[in-house]
């Protein structure tokens, strides 16, 4: 399963690394890649990829039966699978596994069973708290966009020219030539 959150991060190669990555831990097991449509420009926050993405399609064939058990849901690193609460994502990933379809984590080469974790609590651990890492990255990188976004727009009460670069906000109109550097008084 691959996703990015933003079209940004669509115009670099993230979908490739993610796919090199699958490619290369199924080579090494000896399982058979079959790519899910990627969530392109689909955020993990609130749950969007499980609400409107192809993860949500996955979890619906799972729920029906659709989904082989012994399955191997094959993701870069836990933020790909979510970056919401983890009272919510707790929830989907442990249903995955009772449902008999396992989780592979590709960057900490972490392979989530039910029965590993039942034989291994510290296991699940393990993948709570980088489903809790990823919620409080996201939550962290907004708080720093406020500021920033924040700290400019004082800048601009002080009479400075706002210096943004290709970047515009939905809440601003600008003239000039779209994607091109400008700044605006």
């Amino acid at each position: 399963y691959r996703r990015y959150s933003s079209a940004q991060q669509g115009a670099g190669s993230t979908l490739e690394r993610q796919l090199e990555m699958a490619q290369a831990v199924c080579s090494e097991k000896g399982w058979t890649l079959v790519d899910l449509p990627p969530d392109a420009g689909i955020s993990a926050y609130k749950g969007l990829n499980k609400i409107k993405g192809a993860l949500g399609k996955f979890l619906n064939k799972v729920k029906a039966g659709e989904i082989p058990k012994g399955s191997v849901l094959v993701i870069e690193k836990m933020d790909r699978f979510s970056r919401d609460e983890i009272d919510l994502v707790l929830p989907d990933f442990i249903s995955l596994l009772q449902s008999g379809v396992e989780i592979f984590s590709c960057v900490d080469h972490t392979h989530y069973t039910l029965a590993d974790i039942r034989k291994n609590a510290m296991l699940l651990n393990y993948a709570v708290m980088g489903m809790a890492y990823a919620n409080e990255y996201v939550k962290g990188m907004g708080g720093r966009v406020v500021k920033a976004v924040d700290i400019r727009l004082a800048q601009c009460q002080q009479g400075q020219k706002l210096q943004l670069g290709s970047w515009m906000p939905r809440w601003v109109d600008f003239i000039g030539k779209d994607k091109q550097p400008r700044s605006e008084e």
